[in-house]
């Protein structure tokens, strides 16, 4: 008995599932898309750095309210998905948002590119 006898081909069905949000209704846009895929905290990181001209470890971790620690741990996890770049200033390091973090912070869903990025607490 060969294989095909033994076991004879399935058929397979094939069919799109459509992407879904948390809650089980259709596709997530906006701010809370964003903090669904990386993290409330680190979209609010990546949103102040993408609204100024650049910020410092500490100024991100003032204005968010967030320790210095864990606002260099988010800069680095941006960093290193390329959503922003790091240059240093002195004592200091200033972290500007790159043309992938702006992609990814300005995209369709998220209010167009003049819109100013906003990712609640």
């Amino acid at each position: 008995m060969d294989d095909a006898q033994v076991n004879p081909p399935r058929a397979v069905s094939r069919y799109v599932v459509p992407p879904l949000s948390a809650s089980g209704g259709s596709l997530m846009t906006g701010p809370s898309a964003l903090a669904s895929l990386i993290g409330r905290t680190r979209a609010r990181v990546l949103a102040e750095i993408g609204a100024a001209g650049g910020h410092t470890t500490t100024e991100i971790a003032r204005r968010l309210l967030i320790s210095p620690a864990s606002a260099s741990e988010h800069a680095y996890a941006l960093r290193a998905a390329g959503l922003i770049s790091t240059e240093r200033a002195g004592v200091c390091v200033e972290h500007r948002i790159t043309r992938l973090g702006r992609a990814l912070l300005f995209a369709p869903g998220r209010g167009g590119a003049n819109r100013s990025p906003t990712v609640s607490r």
